[in-house]
């Protein structure tokens, strides 16, 4: 018995070690929560997993039967949760949008900012390669100072 636990901790230290050398070697993607956000979870969603959830654990409590009631529980809250999800999945441009509406009717004016900076901003370049027909930093640069310079000796301040 005593050498069995031996073999057992051994196992256990070689596994870990494994484990260990391939997360530090592999490069491996991280997760992107922007990746599992889905619009529409909390108005459509969310009841539907969690009574779908309750279902499977009741489920698994019970020994897995492969029918009668329990099972037809699990099976049914379970699609009825594939469902909404898919239906979420498959509209998710239009429940943003809807999102987006609601917060404005309720003039929560900075849950819509958030939102549209949310849904927007990966979309966004950070800088503009053309401008006003010159491309490049310093043509750019140049650019914007020649405009800014006419603008502010328009005026003429002889008299002043």
């Amino acid at each position: 018995m005593y050498n069995r636990q031996l073999i057992d901790d051994y196992y256990d230290k070689i596994i870990y070690c494994i484990k260990s050398a391939c997360w530090s070697t592999i490069l491996h993607q991280g997760h992107n929560v922007r990746d599992s956000i889905v619009a529409g979870w909390n108005d459509i969603v969310k009841e539907k997993h969690r009574v779908a959830r309750s279902a499977f654990l009741d489920w698994v409590a019970d020994g897995r039967p492969r029918n009668g009631p329990i099972f037809t529980l699990m099976s049914r809250t379970g699609a009825a949760f594939k469902l909404a999800l898919r239906y979420c999945r498959d509209h998710e441009d239009m429940l943003r949008a809807d999102a987006c509406a609601k917060n404005l009717a309720d003039r929560d004016f900075r849950s819509f900012w958030c939102n549209i900076n949310k849904f927007n901003n990966g979309n966004s370049t950070k800088y503009a390669n053309t401008i006003g027909g010159c491309s490049g930093e310093e043509n750019i640069t140049e650019m914007w100072r020649d405009h800014y310079e006419q603008l502010y000796n328009s005026v003429d301040d002889d008299g002043f």
